[in-house]
C-alpha cells in the first residue's frame, strides 16, 4: 500500500483518544474504510462528504450527537456503524446511501428514523436497539432486502402495517417496548425464523402469525396473554417457544402438533393443567412449568398418555 495519503485505502484510528478530525481528512479521496471507534469525537466535519470512495465507516463508542448532512455524499457506502454515541437524529440525506447493506444505530438517543430510510433498498441488516423510538416510518416497508431488523429496548407503542412488506425478513426483535398489538400484516413475513415479542403489553396475538410456517423461535414472555390460540399448532418448524410470565390458564391441544419442538417454557402463568397432546412432543428437551398450578401427577399422566 502506498504511503501517499491520497492512495491510502484504509485508515484504522480506533482507541486513540481523538477528540476532533482535521479538515485535511477530506484529502483522502481514495479512502475506502475508516475506523474511528473508541475515541472522544463529538463532531464529524462536513468535509467527510468528500470521501467519495468510502465503503465502510465505523465510529462506535464516541460522543457524537449529530451527523453532517454531507454524509449523504458517501454514495458508495455499504456499512455504517454508529453504535454507542449520543445521536438524537439521523439526517434525511441518509436516504442517498443507496448502496448501504448494513446500518448499526444501536444505543443512541434516537426518537425517530427519517422517512428517507425507505430509499435504502439494498439494506439487509438494520440494528436500532437501545434508542427512544416511539414509532417507525411507513417507509420501512420499502426495505425489501431486509433480513434482520433489531428494535429491542425502545419505546414503540405500535408497528406500521407496512412491516408486512419485508418479505425477506428472517429475524425480528421487538422485545422491551410498549406494544399493545401486532398488525395482521406480520403474517406476510413468510421467511421469518425468529420472532421476539418479549416484555411488551400484548393481551392478544393476530391469527396471521399462524402463517409463519418457517418460524423456529417464538418469544412471548412478559406480556398479558390470557390465551395461546390454536393456530400455534400450524407452526411446524418451531424449536423454541417462550411463554413465561403471562396470564395463561390453558395451553391448546394443538401444541402437540409441534413435532420439532425442543424447548417449551411456560413458567409463571396460571396453568392448572396441560393437554395430553404434550406427550407427542418427542423432540422436547426442556419443559419448564414451575410457578403454575399444574399437579405433578397430572403432568406425568399427560406425558405418559401417548406412550
Amino acid at each position: 500500500m502506498s504511503e501517499d495519503n491520497n492512495n491510502t485505502l484504509r485508515r484504522n484510528l480506533n482507541q486513540n483518544q481523538i477528540s476532533s478530525l482535521p479538515s485535511s481528512i477530506g484529502h483522502l479521496t481514495k479512502l475506502q474504510s475508516l475506523f474511528l471507534s473508541g475515541n472522544h469525537l463529538t463532531v464529524i466535519p462536513d468535509i467527510i462528504g468528500d470521501l467519495s470512495e468510502l465503503t465502510v465507516l465505523v465510529i462506535i463508542n464516541n460522543q457524537l450527537s449529530a451527523l453532517p448532512e454531507s454524509i449523504g455524499n458517501l454514495t458508495k457506502l455499504k456499512d455504517i456503524w454508529l453504535e454507542g454515541n449520543k445521536l438524537t437524529a439521523i439526517p434525511e440525506s441518509i436516504g442517498s446511501l443507496t448502496e448501504l447493506i448494513k446500518s448499526d444505530l444501536e444505543n443512541n438517543q434516537l426518537s425517530m428514523l427519517p422517512a428517507s430510510i425507505g430509499r435504502l433498498t439494498k439494506l439487509q441488516k438494520l440494528w436500532v436497539r437501545g434508542n427512544k423510538l416511539t414509532s417507525l416510518p411507513d417507509s420501512i416497508g420499502s426495505l425489501k432486502e431486509l433480513t434482520i431488523l433489531e428494535l429491542r429496548n425502545n419505546q414503540l407503542t405500535s408497528l406500521p402495517a407496512s412491516i408486512g412488506d419485508l418479505t425477506k425478513l428472517q429475524g425480528l426483535w421487538v422485545m422491551d417496548n410498549r406494544l399493545t398489538a401486532i398488525p395482521d400484516a406480520i403474517g406476510n413475513l413468510k421467511e421469518l425464523e425468529k420472532l421476539y415479542l418479549s416484555r411488551n403489553q400484548l393481551s392478544a396475538l393476530p391469527a396471521s402469525i399462524g402463517n409463519l410456517t418457517k418460524l423456529q423461535e417464538l418469544w412471548l414472555d412478559g406480556n398479558n396473554l390470557g390465551l395461546l390460540p390454536d393456530w400455534i399448532g400450524n407452526l411446524k418448524a418451531l424449536i423454541k417457544v417462550i411463554l413465561n410470565n403471562n396470564q395463561l390458564s390453558t395451553l391448546p391441544a394443538s401444541i402437540g402438533n409441534l413435532a420439532k419442538l425442543q424447548e417449551l417454557w411456560a413458567q409463571g402463568n396460571k396453568l392448572t393443567a396441560v393437554p395430553d397432546s404434550v406427550g407427542n412432543l418427542k423432540e422436547l428437551i426442556k419443559l419448564f412449568l414451575d410457578g403454575n398450578l399444574v399437579p405433578a401427577d397430572q403432568l406425568k399422566a399427560s406425558i405418559a398418555a401417548s406412550n
